[in-house]
Protein backbone atom coordinates (compact mmCIF):
# COMPACT_ATOMS: atom_id res chain seq x y z
CA UNK A 1 0.00 0.00 0.00
CA UNK A 2 1.84 3.29 -1.37
CA UNK A 3 0.96 5.93 1.44
CA UNK A 4 2.31 9.60 3.02
CA UNK A 5 3.74 8.32 6.70
CA UNK A 6 3.01 11.34 8.15
CA UNK A 7 0.17 13.49 9.22
CA UNK A 8 0.12 17.23 8.05
CA UNK A 9 1.87 20.05 10.21
CA UNK A 10 2.31 23.82 10.05
CA UNK A 11 5.69 23.66 7.71
CA UNK A 12 3.53 21.46 5.11
CA UNK A 13 0.70 23.74 4.96
CA UNK A 14 3.12 26.42 4.24
CA UNK A 15 4.32 24.75 1.33
CA UNK A 16 0.70 23.57 -0.21
CA UNK A 17 -0.24 26.99 0.41
CA UNK A 18 2.53 27.97 -2.40
CA UNK A 19 2.45 25.08 -4.72
CA UNK A 20 0.75 25.87 -8.33
CA UNK A 21 -1.40 22.37 -7.89
CA UNK A 22 -4.74 22.72 -6.10
CA UNK A 23 -4.63 20.86 -3.03
CA UNK A 24 -7.16 19.60 -0.45
CA UNK A 25 -6.99 17.44 2.97
CA UNK A 26 -9.53 15.50 4.64
CA UNK A 27 -9.39 13.32 8.04
CA UNK A 28 -11.43 10.38 8.71
CA UNK A 29 -14.81 12.46 9.41
CA UNK A 30 -14.30 13.91 5.72
CA UNK A 31 -13.50 17.38 7.32
CA UNK A 32 -11.64 19.88 5.39
CA UNK A 33 -7.86 20.04 7.29
CA UNK A 34 -6.18 22.11 4.56
CA UNK A 35 -7.10 23.80 1.31
CA UNK A 36 -4.81 26.09 -0.88
CA UNK A 37 -5.84 29.15 -3.15
CA UNK A 38 -5.11 27.27 -6.39
CA UNK A 39 -8.04 24.68 -5.57
CA UNK A 40 -9.96 27.42 -5.06
CA UNK A 41 -9.16 29.17 -8.28
CA UNK A 42 -9.87 25.73 -10.70
CA UNK A 43 -13.14 25.56 -8.82
CA UNK A 44 -13.81 29.06 -8.83
CA UNK A 45 -14.62 29.63 -4.56
CA UNK A 46 -14.28 32.87 -3.17
CA UNK A 47 -13.97 32.21 -0.16
CA UNK A 48 -10.46 32.65 1.53
CA UNK A 49 -9.26 29.30 1.42
CA UNK A 50 -8.00 29.57 5.58
CA UNK A 51 -12.36 29.60 6.15
CA UNK A 52 -12.50 26.85 4.99
CA UNK A 53 -10.36 24.23 7.64
CA UNK A 54 -12.92 22.33 9.74
CA UNK A 55 -16.03 22.55 7.45
CA UNK A 56 -17.46 19.11 6.19
CA UNK A 57 -16.56 18.39 2.51
CA UNK A 58 -19.56 16.31 1.46
CA UNK A 59 -21.66 18.94 2.14
CA UNK A 60 -19.46 21.90 0.99
CA UNK A 61 -18.70 20.18 -2.41
CA UNK A 62 -21.96 20.10 -3.59
CA UNK A 63 -21.77 23.61 -5.12
CA UNK A 64 -18.13 22.19 -6.66
CA UNK A 65 -19.99 19.34 -8.48
CA UNK A 66 -22.41 21.47 -9.64
CA UNK A 67 -19.52 22.02 -12.43
CA UNK A 68 -19.02 18.85 -13.25
CA UNK A 69 -20.31 16.78 -16.65
CA UNK A 70 -20.43 13.70 -14.76
CA UNK A 71 -21.54 14.54 -11.24
CA UNK A 72 -22.96 11.40 -10.01
CA UNK A 73 -19.56 9.50 -11.69
CA UNK A 74 -17.50 11.70 -9.64
CA UNK A 75 -18.95 11.42 -6.28
CA UNK A 76 -19.01 7.12 -7.37
CA UNK A 77 -15.11 7.59 -7.54
CA UNK A 78 -14.49 9.61 -4.73
CA UNK A 79 -16.56 6.83 -1.99
CA UNK A 80 -14.39 4.09 -3.96
CA UNK A 81 -11.29 5.90 -3.63
CA UNK A 82 -11.76 6.44 -0.13
CA UNK A 83 -12.53 2.96 0.44
CA UNK A 84 -9.72 1.32 -0.82
CA UNK A 85 -7.47 3.67 0.89
CA UNK A 86 -4.67 3.32 -1.75
CA UNK A 87 -2.88 6.24 -3.79
CA UNK A 88 -4.12 6.86 -7.32
CA UNK A 89 -2.56 8.92 -9.57
CA UNK A 90 -3.69 11.04 -13.13
CA UNK A 91 -7.67 10.16 -12.46
CA UNK A 92 -9.36 12.79 -15.21
CA UNK A 93 -12.45 15.02 -14.41
CA UNK A 94 -14.19 16.97 -16.93
CA UNK A 95 -15.92 19.91 -16.12
CA UNK A 96 -19.38 21.35 -17.66
CA UNK A 97 -16.81 24.32 -19.21
CA UNK A 98 -15.00 22.17 -21.40
CA UNK A 99 -11.84 22.34 -19.03
CA UNK A 100 -10.34 19.13 -17.92
CA UNK A 101 -8.43 18.17 -14.66
CA UNK A 102 -5.76 15.85 -13.56
CA UNK A 103 -7.00 14.35 -9.70
CA UNK A 104 -4.43 12.37 -7.83
CA UNK A 105 -5.46 10.91 -4.38
CA UNK A 106 -2.97 10.08 -1.53
CA UNK A 107 -3.72 8.76 1.63
CA UNK A 108 -2.73 9.35 4.89
CA UNK A 109 -1.29 6.83 7.04
CA UNK A 110 0.66 7.21 10.33
CA UNK A 111 2.03 4.11 11.73
CA UNK A 112 -0.42 1.90 9.41
CA UNK A 113 -3.13 3.98 11.23
CA UNK A 114 -5.02 5.76 8.68
CA UNK A 115 -5.60 9.54 9.24
CA UNK A 116 -7.38 11.32 6.18
CA UNK A 117 -5.72 11.75 2.34
CA UNK A 118 -4.86 14.44 0.00
CA UNK A 119 -6.53 15.13 -3.29
CA UNK A 120 -4.17 17.07 -5.55
CA UNK A 121 -6.07 18.95 -9.01
CA UNK A 122 -4.22 19.93 -11.88
CA UNK A 123 -5.83 21.52 -15.21
CA UNK A 124 -4.55 19.35 -18.29
CA UNK A 125 -7.03 20.96 -21.22
CA UNK A 126 -4.55 22.04 -23.27
CA UNK A 127 -2.58 18.70 -22.52
CA UNK A 128 -6.11 16.93 -23.52
CA UNK A 129 -7.26 18.74 -26.30
CA UNK A 130 -4.24 17.81 -27.46
CA UNK A 131 -4.80 14.83 -27.44
CA UNK A 132 -8.34 14.86 -28.30
CA UNK A 133 -7.35 16.61 -31.86
CA UNK A 134 -4.51 13.57 -32.45
CA UNK A 135 -7.01 10.57 -32.11
CA UNK A 136 -9.78 12.61 -33.89
CA UNK A 137 -6.78 12.43 -36.75
CA UNK A 138 -5.84 9.23 -36.24
CA UNK A 139 -9.56 8.26 -36.16
CA UNK A 140 -9.65 10.28 -39.73
CA UNK A 141 -6.59 8.84 -40.97
CA UNK A 142 -7.57 5.24 -40.33
CA UNK A 143 -11.47 6.36 -42.10
CA UNK A 144 -9.38 7.95 -45.15
CA UNK A 145 -7.17 4.52 -45.09
CA UNK A 146 -10.39 2.37 -45.13
CA UNK A 147 -11.93 4.68 -47.86
CA UNK A 148 -8.95 4.64 -50.21
CA UNK A 149 -8.62 0.67 -50.18
CA UNK A 150 -12.36 0.69 -51.02
CA UNK A 151 -12.16 3.19 -54.01
CA UNK A 152 -9.44 0.90 -55.11
CA UNK A 153 -11.15 -1.98 -55.23
CA UNK A 154 -14.29 -0.76 -56.68
CA UNK A 155 -12.18 1.23 -59.40
CA UNK A 156 -9.88 -1.31 -60.28
CA UNK A 157 -13.81 -3.48 -60.41
CA UNK A 158 -15.63 -0.17 -62.78
CA UNK A 159 -12.82 0.29 -65.49
CA UNK A 160 -11.91 -3.20 -65.85
CA UNK A 161 -15.55 -4.04 -66.31
CA UNK A 162 -16.10 -1.81 -69.39
CA UNK A 163 -12.27 -2.90 -70.52
CA UNK A 164 -13.57 -6.38 -70.76
CA UNK A 165 -16.68 -5.70 -72.70
CA UNK A 166 -14.45 -3.58 -74.89
CA UNK A 167 -12.06 -6.72 -75.53
CA UNK A 168 -14.89 -8.92 -76.55
CA UNK A 169 -16.70 -6.75 -78.41
CA UNK A 170 -13.10 -6.26 -80.52
CA UNK A 171 -13.02 -9.67 -80.82
CA UNK A 172 -16.55 -10.78 -82.68
CA UNK A 173 -15.72 -7.24 -84.71
CA UNK A 174 -14.34 -9.46 -87.61
CA UNK A 175 -17.48 -11.41 -87.74
CA UNK A 176 -20.00 -8.37 -87.47
CA UNK A 177 -22.24 -8.13 -90.66
CA UNK A 178 -21.72 -4.09 -91.95
CA UNK A 179 -25.36 -3.72 -91.06
CA UNK A 180 -24.59 -4.01 -87.31
CA UNK A 181 -21.81 -2.03 -87.55
CA UNK A 182 -22.98 1.11 -85.74
CA UNK A 183 -24.32 -0.40 -83.47
CA UNK A 184 -21.44 -1.95 -82.68
CA UNK A 185 -19.09 1.45 -82.93
CA UNK A 186 -21.65 2.55 -80.35
CA UNK A 187 -21.53 0.23 -78.20
CA UNK A 188 -17.38 0.73 -77.88
CA UNK A 189 -18.22 4.67 -77.72
CA UNK A 190 -20.54 3.90 -74.39
CA UNK A 191 -18.23 2.12 -72.63
CA UNK A 192 -15.01 4.27 -73.43
CA UNK A 193 -17.24 7.12 -71.84
CA UNK A 194 -18.05 5.14 -69.28
CA UNK A 195 -14.28 4.89 -68.06
CA UNK A 196 -13.48 8.17 -69.04
CA UNK A 197 -16.22 9.29 -66.67
CA UNK A 198 -15.08 7.41 -63.53
CA UNK A 199 -11.65 8.61 -64.37
CA UNK A 200 -12.69 12.18 -64.69
CA UNK A 201 -15.38 11.85 -61.47
CA UNK A 202 -12.01 10.36 -59.60
CA UNK A 203 -9.91 13.25 -60.39
CA UNK A 204 -11.97 16.40 -59.50
CA UNK A 205 -12.80 13.82 -56.04
CA UNK A 206 -9.08 14.13 -56.00
CA UNK A 207 -8.38 17.65 -56.72
CA UNK A 208 -11.65 18.51 -54.05
CA UNK A 209 -9.41 16.46 -51.49
CA UNK A 210 -6.50 18.99 -51.26
CA UNK A 211 -5.84 22.07 -49.28
CA UNK A 212 -6.87 25.19 -50.52
CA UNK A 213 -8.67 23.69 -53.31
CA UNK A 214 -11.13 26.63 -54.39
CA UNK A 215 -13.98 26.18 -57.18
CA UNK A 216 -14.00 28.41 -60.07
CA UNK A 217 -18.10 29.32 -60.77
CA UNK A 218 -19.48 31.36 -63.51
CA UNK A 219 -22.92 31.74 -64.67
CA UNK A 220 -24.16 28.76 -66.21
CA UNK A 221 -27.71 27.41 -67.58
CA UNK A 222 -29.08 24.82 -66.53
CA UNK A 223 -31.35 23.52 -69.35
CA UNK A 224 -28.12 23.04 -71.36
CA UNK A 225 -25.92 21.63 -68.72
CA UNK A 226 -28.35 18.50 -68.92
CA UNK A 227 -28.12 18.56 -72.25
CA UNK A 228 -24.60 18.24 -72.16
CA UNK A 229 -24.33 15.93 -69.44
CA UNK A 230 -26.76 13.94 -70.95
CA UNK A 231 -24.61 13.16 -74.56
CA UNK A 232 -22.77 10.82 -72.96
CA UNK A 233 -25.65 8.62 -71.65
CA UNK A 234 -26.78 5.79 -74.39
CA UNK A 235 -30.50 6.66 -73.66
CA UNK A 236 -31.33 4.73 -77.24
CA UNK A 237 -29.80 1.47 -76.50
CA UNK A 238 -32.02 1.05 -73.77
CA UNK A 239 -34.83 2.72 -75.44
CA UNK A 240 -35.15 5.38 -73.00
CA UNK A 241 -36.50 8.51 -73.38
CA UNK A 242 -34.85 11.51 -71.42
CA UNK A 243 -37.70 14.52 -70.56
CA UNK A 244 -35.52 17.91 -69.75
CA UNK A 245 -38.06 19.86 -67.79
CA UNK A 246 -36.13 22.54 -66.73
CA UNK A 247 -36.99 25.94 -67.88
CA UNK A 248 -34.58 26.78 -70.59
CA UNK A 249 -34.07 30.47 -69.27
CA UNK A 250 -33.13 29.12 -65.39
CA UNK A 251 -29.40 30.39 -64.80
CA UNK A 252 -27.41 29.56 -61.92
CA UNK A 253 -23.99 31.03 -60.60
CA UNK A 254 -22.10 27.67 -60.01
CA UNK A 255 -19.25 25.49 -61.26
CA UNK A 256 -19.89 23.79 -64.47
CA UNK A 257 -17.84 21.17 -64.25
CA UNK A 258 -19.00 19.71 -61.41
CA UNK A 259 -23.05 20.48 -61.63
CA UNK A 260 -22.04 18.29 -64.95
CA UNK A 261 -20.02 15.39 -63.55
CA UNK A 262 -22.88 14.96 -60.81
CA UNK A 263 -26.01 15.38 -63.86
CA UNK A 264 -24.39 12.80 -65.78
CA UNK A 265 -23.91 10.22 -62.84
CA UNK A 266 -27.22 10.70 -61.71
CA UNK A 267 -28.17 10.45 -65.65
CA UNK A 268 -26.33 7.28 -66.36
CA UNK A 269 -27.67 5.44 -62.83
CA UNK A 270 -30.92 6.21 -64.16
CA UNK A 271 -31.00 4.92 -67.27
CA UNK A 272 -28.76 1.54 -66.20
CA UNK A 273 -31.65 0.72 -63.86
CA UNK A 274 -34.46 1.63 -66.64
CA UNK A 275 -35.54 -0.09 -69.85
CA UNK A 276 -37.84 1.29 -72.20
CA UNK A 277 -38.91 3.76 -69.65
CA UNK A 278 -38.97 7.94 -68.98
CA UNK A 279 -36.35 9.54 -66.92
CA UNK A 280 -37.29 12.89 -66.76
CA UNK A 281 -34.92 15.45 -64.77
CA UNK A 282 -36.85 19.26 -63.05
CA UNK A 283 -35.54 21.79 -61.00
CA UNK A 284 -37.03 24.54 -58.54
CA UNK A 285 -36.48 26.80 -55.69
CA UNK A 286 -37.17 26.26 -51.95
CA UNK A 287 -35.86 28.01 -49.24
CA UNK A 288 -33.36 29.59 -50.95
CA UNK A 289 -32.07 26.45 -52.47
CA UNK A 290 -32.39 25.16 -56.11
CA UNK A 291 -33.05 21.65 -55.90
CA UNK A 292 -32.60 19.59 -58.53
CA UNK A 293 -34.76 15.82 -59.44
CA UNK A 294 -34.13 12.85 -62.04
CA UNK A 295 -36.59 10.20 -61.69
CA UNK A 296 -37.00 7.24 -63.74
CA UNK A 297 -39.66 4.64 -63.95
CA UNK A 298 -36.99 1.60 -63.58
CA UNK A 299 -36.60 -1.13 -61.21
CA UNK A 300 -36.57 0.72 -57.95
CA UNK A 301 -34.48 -0.13 -55.00
CA UNK A 302 -35.12 -2.01 -51.44
CA UNK A 303 -35.10 0.00 -48.31
CA UNK A 304 -31.72 -1.48 -47.18
CA UNK A 305 -30.01 -0.46 -51.14
CA UNK A 306 -31.45 3.27 -50.27
CA UNK A 307 -29.57 3.38 -46.77
CA UNK A 308 -26.22 2.36 -48.02
CA UNK A 309 -26.50 4.15 -51.38
CA UNK A 310 -23.79 6.55 -50.36
CA UNK A 311 -21.86 4.66 -48.25
CA UNK A 312 -18.30 4.44 -49.40
CA UNK A 313 -17.74 1.35 -47.43
CA UNK A 314 -21.08 0.06 -48.71
CA UNK A 315 -20.50 -0.40 -52.32
CA UNK A 316 -21.67 -3.44 -53.57
CA UNK A 317 -21.60 -4.66 -57.10
CA UNK A 318 -25.09 -4.37 -59.04
CA UNK A 319 -26.79 -5.13 -62.47
CA UNK A 320 -28.56 -2.85 -64.54
CA UNK A 321 -31.38 -4.30 -66.86
CA UNK A 322 -29.18 -4.93 -69.77
CA UNK A 323 -26.85 -6.33 -67.71
CA UNK A 324 -24.51 -3.36 -67.16
CA UNK A 325 -22.26 -3.91 -63.91
CA UNK A 326 -21.16 -1.54 -61.46
CA UNK A 327 -20.89 -0.88 -57.80
CA UNK A 328 -22.79 2.93 -56.97
CA UNK A 329 -19.06 4.58 -57.60
CA UNK A 330 -20.80 7.36 -59.48
CA UNK A 331 -23.39 8.03 -56.81
CA UNK A 332 -20.77 8.47 -54.12
CA UNK A 333 -19.11 11.10 -55.89
CA UNK A 334 -21.88 12.77 -56.16
CA UNK A 335 -22.75 12.94 -52.76
CA UNK A 336 -19.42 13.97 -51.92
CA UNK A 337 -19.44 17.03 -54.59
CA UNK A 338 -22.76 17.96 -53.42
CA UNK A 339 -21.49 17.81 -49.70
CA UNK A 340 -19.20 20.43 -50.80
CA UNK A 341 -21.15 22.77 -52.09
CA UNK A 342 -23.09 22.81 -48.95
CA UNK A 343 -26.09 20.93 -50.38
CA UNK A 344 -27.56 17.45 -49.46
CA UNK A 345 -28.86 14.40 -51.25
CA UNK A 346 -31.62 12.18 -51.09
CA UNK A 347 -33.66 9.53 -52.53
CA UNK A 348 -36.91 7.96 -52.91
CA UNK A 349 -37.65 4.56 -54.54
CA UNK A 350 -39.93 1.94 -54.77
CA UNK A 351 -39.22 -1.40 -55.54
CA UNK A 352 -40.73 -2.44 -59.29
CA UNK A 353 -40.87 1.13 -59.76
CA UNK A 354 -38.84 3.38 -60.28
CA UNK A 355 -36.24 6.50 -58.64
CA UNK A 356 -36.28 9.80 -57.54
CA UNK A 357 -33.33 11.22 -56.93
CA UNK A 358 -33.28 14.85 -55.61
CA UNK A 359 -29.93 17.19 -54.76
CA UNK A 360 -30.20 20.59 -53.02
CA UNK A 361 -27.62 23.94 -54.22
CA UNK A 362 -27.34 26.85 -52.20
CA UNK A 363 -26.35 28.90 -55.59
CA UNK A 364 -27.65 32.16 -56.41
CA UNK A 365 -30.11 32.53 -59.62
CA UNK A 366 -30.10 34.61 -62.09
Amino acid sequence: MQSVTHSPQLPLTSIVENLTNGIIAENTQREITLINQAFCDLFDIKADPRLLAGLDYVRSSKQLKRLLVDPEGFNQREKLLILQKCKVIGDEIELADGRWLERDYIPVFNQNQYEGHFWKYRDITAKKKILLEKEELIRELQSLNELKSNLLSVVAHDISSPLATLQSLLQVQADLPIADTYLFFEQIKCKVESVSETLQGLLQWAMMQQNGFQMEYQWVTLHQLIETAAQSVCFEQKENRLINSVKPDLRIYTNESIIILILRNLLTNANKFTAAGKIRVKAWWQNGQLLISVTDNGRGMSFLQQENLFKPQRLLSTTGTAGEKGTGLGLFLCSEFISQYGGKIWVRSVSGKGSCFTFSLPCESD
